[in-house]
């Protein structure tokens, strides 16, 4: 299915500051989409940028064929046909309900024209009834709903949400959420929300963006983000966790409070999430000497659970059971873990392993599992900052990366194109057979970087200025420890 809209490489800042960085995705017809994280982390930025009030310094934005905003373009927001419901509803205070809601719809109409869509409109999201009520006579539902309804009354191909359920009360918030997602669901509007909540985004949307610090941490469905998180900092945003280092052998993770299975290779170098409601917890028993006790420091309730504290080993660890499982602050427990994700990390510290695409054709040729393990750590090293750069690459469209070119006398004779090339040493196993390994790049014609550069590029490599199709090591390098 071809994308509605396509947000590629944005980057926004003020004073000097980064607030969005290389964000990309696609959002789908009559998808609802979600941005989601903490305050200041650019989401709200990012939602600006793509109905128009603001510029991007960098970056792709197009729906459909159409190109909203790049280098030499930029179409302003009233000509871009997308509908914005902001966070204040921001409604007209000296104009009542139906004259709000009309207010989107063009002047060349007949007023009387313009009214009955309005009403129309008003009817859809279940106010016709208020139309003639000033906004200061309406609850914040109701304000919530005017300000909807100036959205849809212009018809749009998308709409943006900016935490339109924040200023709701909970018991509120719940239902206003569930009626509007059905509303535009049955209107086959494509939506992108800007939310904080959770909660929110893992009923509302059918797919979500996890933002951290101008960047998007990883995309997927509810399920995928909260049940297979790609990060530590997802695995935390999208609620309680324990977060536990560990190493895998023979698909076995050790942890403080027991052993289980995981679906990961071997590492030593290894996250566990596991959420409290995949922790079993009982009471020290004679049938459980063989795990390791701990002790419950703090509970709460909450009506329909108990979340618990327990402390094992001088580290504390989050248990959800139901409300019939009663135990005690200071009573004495054992803790079995029956479920947890395996957070890809990197033991050389560069960072989130990046999604690998579907068509990407890894694994890489050095990439082989046979003979890698005897590799020495620097090989090993330059193996994954490649290989995740090759990944990134491969997702920004630059596909046209391979192995190739002539080695002779030590020297590299790249083929004379714009692709990306790597170099490779040889390494004799144990058993006498060579493995080779990648330790240069090379981007465009006779130039070749060393790994030595990459790690720690000099100025004078800083400033090279390669042509479009080629990788500068300084942004190299930012490609694989981002």
């Amino acid at each position: 299915m071809k994308p509605l809209l396509t947000v590629n490489s944005i980057t926004k800042q003020f004073a000097a500051t980064p607030i969005v960085t290389d964000v990309s995705f696609k959002v789908y017809p009559d998808e609802i989409f979600a941005l989601l994280g903490a305050s200041g982390c650019g989401k709200t930025t990012t939602l600006r940028l793509i109905a128009g009030f603001e510029k991007a310094d960098a970056g792709t934005i197009t729906m459909e064929d159409r190109v909203f905003d790049d280098q030499n373009t930029y179409i302003p927001p009233e000509s871009r046909g997308i509908g914005f419901v902001f966070q204040d509803y921001a409604l007209f205070p000296d104009k009542n309900v139906l004259e709000n809601a009309a207010f989107g719809l063009s002047r060349k109409m007949p007023k009387k024209e313009r009214h009955a869509n309005a009403l129309d409109t008003l009817e859809r999201v279940g106010i016709a009834h208020l139309h003639a009520r000033m906004p200061h006579h309406l609850s914040g539902g109701e304000q919530q709903r005017v300000a909807l309804a100036r959205s849809l009354a212009t018809q749009p191909k998308l709409l943006l949400l900016d935490e339109p359920f924040s200023s709701l009360d909970a018991g509120l918030r719940q239902a206003t959420r569930e009626e509007v997602r059905e509303l535009l669901k049955a209107s086959g509007i494509t939506v992108v929300l800007v939310t904080h909540d959770q909660e929110e985004a893992l009923s509302f949307a059918e797919r979500i963006a996890v933002m951290n610090s101008g960047k998007i941490e990883q995309i997927g469905t509810p399920t995928e983000v909260y049940q297979h998180p790609n990060t530590e900092y997802v695995a935390r945003f999208l609620g309680t966790t324990n977060i536990i280092e560990t190493d895998i052998k023979n698909g076995i993770a050790d942890t403080p409070v027991g052993t289980l299975e995981v679906d990961s290779p071997d590492t030593t170098h290894a996250l566990l999430s596991i959420r409290p409601e995949h922790l079993h917890i009982e009471k020290q028993s004679t049938n459980a000497r063989d795990r390791k006790q701990g002790h419950i420091v703090a509970r709460e309730f909450k009506g329909h659970d108990f979340t618990y504290r327990v402390e094992v080993d001088g580290k504390q660890y989050f248990v959800q059971t139901d409300y019939q499982q009663h135990f005690e602050v200071g009573d004495v427990v054992t803790l079995k873990p029956v479920e947890a994700v395996v957070i890809p990390i990197s033991p050389y510290g560069f960072g989130p392993y990046p999604d690998i695409p579907s068509d990407f054709p890894g694994p890489v040729s050095w990439n082989d599992s046979e003979g890698q393990a005897n590799l020495p750590d620097h090989a090993k090293k330059n193996i994954e900052l490649i290989e995740r750069v090759l990944i990134k690459l491969w997702i920004q469209g630059d596909k046209s990366f391979h192995g190739s070119g002539s080695t002779h006398n030590g020297k590299v004779y790249p083929h004379y194109d714009n692709t990306v090339y790597v170099r490779y040493n040889k390494h004799e196993l144990p058993d006498g057979t060579m493995q080779r390994y990648p330790t240069s790049v090379l981007s465009g014609p006779q130039v070749i970087y060393s790994m030595e550069d990459l790690l720690n590029p000099p100025d004078h490599l800083r400033i090279l200025d390669l042509d479009s199709s080629g990788i500068d090591p300084y942004q190299f390098l930012n490609l694989a420890q981002n």
